[in-house]
Order: structure tokens, then C-alpha cells, then sequence
């Protein structure tokens, strides 16, 4: 009841109490309670937890089961600060237990709340794994590479944001296993190949965000320059994302916009940058910017106003984008469109079919309201 309504710090014996207690088939539950209770109020920071594992690993041992058991009931709690304790549980868990089935037990239990049809436990605990890979070391993580890889069994529940986080585990955690990270493991190459080459968009963009997980792994900003190696591997990875773009205006645009951040940010190396330039922007100006006079095929004009009606904006506000100049058109409506949902009509084929039947009907029908009326005039 004292630590439950304390304003004092606490310190690390407290929490080996709560263990104690936790442990206790009796009062086992009321003792989880009280725990939630106490994280809750914000007592548990990341250095009393810290403090209170890191170092005790013989103390702790017995405790084990009952630290993996808090955790996983922690993370599955709708307060931010209990679910931020759980987090704190797994990652200075790893750290304090050498021993490699206990770290093992470690991340199976994250990789565990990944599975789970919450979407928001799912992200915390892929939060949790990322808080983990980065506070360890590469040796530490080096024979675990397997288990972590196995969370790509997860990736087509997960949304775009737990995508980005899952790939950046990834891109820590693999780039470890090739001991100095200049390399792709094989596996994951493949994996990222298979998934930008699919037919289906959502892979293709899961896949290049993967691609630029491992990328700023390989080329960070801050290194000063790359060996033959590392260039090897980037200019790899950068042609196998660009020449899946092909003319997909839709997946360019998204590229362009993951590229795009990665240069505000200051996320990968200057040399990125450069290829970018050199090999990249040249598509961009291809197949999205074109001149104003040859932009006008009278197909494209239904979907136009579809999607300046959706909206409602003007027809004019595909061209001339930056006011300056008139002379070349910024052709993104059809992108738009295309996320809108307004397909381009389909051009009526001559020679019958069904678009002539169509346009039969549609004319027999004027025919018969113009007698219609004529009648009623006569009337």
C-alpha cells in the first residue's frame, strides 16, 4: 500500500519485493495488480529498472519466469506507462542474463505480443525489440539473428508504421550477423528481391522500405567514406529499387517521397545522395513532368474533373505548380486519381461491342423523350 501511494523514488529493492511477491501463487495476481498500479503512477523509470536487473543476474534467477510473466501482462495493458515498463522489463532483461536460453526465452516472449491480432500490441512490442537491438551490442545480438527474422512471418498484418520499425530491427540485427556490416545476408536479400518484385503494391512498398532500412545500416551519415564493399552493397540495393519502379507512376511517387526523406533527415550517406541525383531524378522528371501542350488527351479529361471535383480544387492546379512558368506540367492528377479511385473512362472501341451497345442505348433513349415531348407539344 506504501509504494502504491509513495511520491518517493523508488529504489531497486522495492521492485525485487514486488518480484517477490509477483512470484507467490497466493497473492501472485493481486501483486501484478499492484505492480500496474505503481507503473502506472510513473515510479518505475528506465534507471530503477536498470538498476534493479542489470548486475543481479544470480539474485534474479529464480525470478526469471516471473519477469517474463509481468512483462507479457504489462504489455498487454492500455496505460502507456505500464506498457513503457514492459518495455523497460524485456530490453534490460537481455542485458542482465547472459545466459543464451534466457535471452532466447527473451525475445520468443516479444516476438510472442507481435502475433497477436492487436495492433496496438503489436507495436509496442516491435518498440520493445527496437529498444532492445539498439541498447545491445552487435555480439550479443549476433546468434539471435534467426528469431528476429522470424518476424517477417508477421509482416502482412502489420500496418506501414510497424513496417518501418520491424525493417529497422532487421537492418540493426542482420547487418550484426555479417560481423562488419558491410555485407547483405543472403537470406534477406532474397526476401527484399522477392517482395519489390511482386505484382502486389503493398509488397513492393514494404519491400522498399525495407531496402532503406538496411541502407542507412550500411551507408549512415556519419561515416566518413565507404569501402568498395559497402558501395557494392547500396548501389545494389538502390538499382534493385529503382528498376522495379519502372513506369508505375504511382510507386515512383512513393519512392520519391522515401528518398526525399532520407535526404531531409540526413539519414544516409552524401554518397546516396549522389546516386540519387545521377540515377534517379532523371525518371522523376520522365514520367511525372512533361510539356503543357502535349498533356490534353481527351481521354484523361473525365478523370480531371472527377478528381478536381473529390477535391475541389481547380483544373489548373496540375500545372504550373511553383507560378513561375507555363511551359511544362507537373502530371500528378492521375496519381491522384488513381488513389481516389477515378479510373480514366475507357475509349469506345469501334466495330460494335459493348461500348457501341451503350451508345446505342443511350441514343435510342433521346430518341424516345424527343417524341415524348413532341407529343406533349402537340397536346
Amino acid at each position: 500500500a506504501y509504494l502504491s501511494t509513495t511520491d518517493e523514488e523508488l529504489m531497486p529493492s522495492d521492485m525485487w519485493f514486488f518480484l517477490l511477491l509477483c512470484s507467490l501463487p497466493v497473492v501472485g495476481k493481486d501483486a501484478i495488480a499492484g505492480v500496474k498500479k505503481v507503473a502506472k503512477s510513473g515510479l518505475f523509470s528506465t534507471h530503477i529498472v536498470h538498476d534493479a536487473l542489470v548486475g543481479w543476474e544470480t539474485l534474479l534467477e529464480p525470478y526469471f519466469p516471473t519477469i517474463l510473466h509481468l512483462y507479457s501482462e504489462c504489455m498487454r495493458s492500455k496505460s502507456g506507462q505500464v506498457v513503457a515498463f514492459s518495455q523497460y522489463l524485456a530490453e534490460y532483461s537481455f542485458a542482465a542474463f547472459s545466459s543464451s536460453y534466457k535471452r532466447q526465452e527473451v525475445i520468443t516472449t516479444l516476438l510472442g505480443h507481435i502475433g497477436v491480432p492487436n495492433d496496438m500490441e503489436r507495436g509496442e512490442a516491435l518498440t520493445a525489440c527496437l529498444r532492445l537491438a539498439r541498447s545491445s551490442t552487435q555480439s550479443a545480438l549476433r546468434p539471435y539473428s534467426s528469431l528476429f527474422k522470424g518476424m517477417l512471418d508477421y509482416i502482412e498484418g502489420l500496418n506501414e508504421a510497424h513496417v518501418r520499425i520491424l525493417f529497422e530491427i532487421l537492418a540493426i540485427v542482420c547487418m550484426s550477423e555479417q560481423g562488419d556490416g558491410e555485407d547483405l545476408p543472403d537470406d534477406i536479400h532474397i526476401v527484399l528481391r522477392k517482395m519489390i518484385s511482386h505484382p502486389e503494391e503493398s509488397y513492393r512498398r514494404h519491400g522498399t522500405i525495407g531496402a532503406l532500412a538496411f541502407l542507412r545500416t550500411i551507408a549512415p551519415p556519419h561515416c566518413r567514406s565507404l569501402s568498395s564493399a559497402r558501395k557494392t552493397t547500396l548501389t545494389s540495393l538502390l538499382d534493385l529499387m529503382v528498376k522495379s519502379v519502372g513506369e508505375d507512376a504511382k510507386m515512383l511517387s512513393f519512392l520519391c517521397r522515401e528518398f526525399t526523406m532520407e535526404v531531409v533527415e540526413k539519414r544516409v550517406h552524401s554518397e546516396v545522395v549522389v546516386w540519387v541525383i545521377d540515377n534517379f531524378a532523371g525518371d522523376f522528371e520522365q514520367i511525372l513532368i512533361s510539356d503543357v501542350a502535349s498533356m490534353d488527351p481527351p481521354v484523361l479529361k473525365k478523370e480531371r474533373f472527377e478528381v478536381a471535383s473529390a477535391l475541389d480544387l481547380p483544373i489548373a492546379i496540375e500545372y504550373n505548380l511553383n507560378g513561375r512558368s507555363v511551359e511544362v506540367a507537373a502530371n500528378v492528377m492521375g496519381i491522384v486519381a488513381h488513389f481516389l479511385g477515378c479510373a480514366p473512362p475507357t475509349p469506345i472501341e469501334s466495330g460494335g461491342g459493348e461500348g457501341e451497345g451503350n451508345e446505342r442505348r443511350e441514343g435510342e433513349g433521346e430518341e424516345e423523350e424527343e417524341k415524348k415531348d413532341k407529343e406533349g407539344d402537340e397536346e
